[in-house]
């Protein structure tokens, strides 16, 4: 009876294992290992694939309006600042921080840090900063 028990224990933990929620972490915890490696190395175009890969499937993990997808907004749209890609820059700026404002309330730190990040991409030479005040 004991060895029935712990054979149902392990046939479960590798039911639980093989999970497609388990898969979809280790994709997106390799996309982000990824990208930052190459991106602390200075391989910012090379790293972009795996910001993009990354939040695709944060989006699909977490939904397209989860702070969490914001954070990996902020991701991509640093990448593309480094690269200045402007545009590319602001658009992923602005919709991190739609995100937050709408899921955390215009109070929360997270808000006031993503305004930081967009103003700076958002204060290049020629640009207008939109920010809420």
């Amino acid at each position: 009876m004991r060895v029935a028990g712990w054979l149902i224990i392990i046939m479960l933990g590798g039911l639980i294992r093989s999970a497609p929620g388990w898969s979809q972490d280790k994709e997106l915890a390799v996309a982000i290992s990824q990208f930052k490696q190459l991106r602390s190395q200075g391989f910012l175009e090379e790293a972009v694939p795996f910001a993009e890969t990354a939040l695709a499937i944060g989006k699909g993990m977490f939904g397209a309006k989860d702070p969490t997808s914001a954070v990996l907004l902020d991701n991509l749209a640093g990448l593309y600042k480094a690269q200045n890609r402007t545009a590319e820059a602001e658009g992923y700026y602005a919709l991190a921080l739609t995100i937050r404002e709408e899921a955390l309330g215009l109070n929360h730190p997270d808000v006031a840090a993503s305004l930081q990040s967009s103003g700076g991409a958002l204060s290049w030479p020629g640009k207008i900063f939109f920010g809420r005040i």
